[in-house]
């Protein structure tokens, strides 16, 4: 089955405890396809998107907003763009061989007791949760070598009080970009540098080496030496007595009222 969403709202309002998550997969039914490219995917007390099927799940735009965002217990899941919340006002992940295991969290990894691959790629997007990314072995599964995790951009914020933008039970090594309201060097690639700036957020990426060329009649400032993507970076100008700025550019950008252009 495949299912496709490009806007409108799917909302679950169910409020007893046996309810479904507002999309879900069965663990006896695979080879599913949902995509989401707009609208809205909310939950009231439930999961926004549950998948315990080896599936693939990619998220393209829209928002999805449950008490946890999303769940993968197996299969695939790409994040390009859009939100994802998780409402949880903790997180806690709970052994269910036979339904959703983590609340709390934007996306919730949890394998299954059946040890299928997993496989969560993000490349941007927002995600939100009093853990945004968690993985866990609720079901104390012996080896978890098959479940992979890639962040290579996104936004990543604990809310709700938490304080981790990242948590992983099993896995360290799988963050090569994005952007985190908290601490995440134990997650951090190798090659990657990890930069936390005054508000506490963390950008991770390659240092680049902010140069400013030698200007006549006047002085422009970076107010960074260096930084990785995502990070904002302060040009001031002064001008000469007499004169005033013609044009400023940067990487190649014309920069015009504060703005690239």
């Amino acid at each position: 089955a495949k299912f496709t969403l490009e806007s409108g709202i799917l909302e679950n309002t169910c409020s007893t405890e046996d309810g479904f998550a507002t999309i879900s997969g069965n663990g006896y039914r695979h080879n599913t396809e949902i995509v989401i490219n707009g609208g809205t995917v909310k939950a009231t007390g439930k999961h926004a998107i549950y998948q315990p099927q080896d599936g693939k799940i990619t998220v393209n735009g829209g928002t999805i907003e449950g008490i946890t965002g999303i769940e993968i217990r197996s299969g695939e899941l790409t994040v390009n763009g859009g939100t994802i919340i998780g409402t949880g006002t903790t997180v806690k992940s709970t052994a269910n061989g036979s339904g959703t295991t983590t609340v709390g969290a934007g996306i919730a990894i949890a394998q299954h007791g059946t040890e299928k691959d997993i496989n969560v790629v993000v490349e941007g997007g927002t995600i939100q949760g009093y853990a945004a990314l968690y993985q866990s072995n609720p079901e104390g599964n012996q080896t978890v070598d098959n479940v992979n995790i890639e962040v290579n951009g996104g936004e990543f914020e604990a809310i709700k009080g938490g304080t981790e933008a990242v948590y992983s039970e099993d896995k360290t090594d799988f963050i090569t970009g994005g952007t985190f309201s908290s601490d995440v060097s134990d997650y951090v690639a190798t090659n990657m540098d990890a930069v936390e700036d005054e508000d506490g957020n963390v950008y991770v990426g390659t240092l680049h080496t902010i140069t400013v060329e030698k200007t006549e009649n006047g002085k422009v400032t970076a107010s960074l030496e260096e930084a990785v993507v995502g990070q904002t970076i302060t040009l001031t100008v002064e001008a000469a007595k007499g004169y005033e700025l013609k044009s400023l550019t940067a990487n190649g950008t014309d920069v015009k009222d504060n703005k690239f252009v």
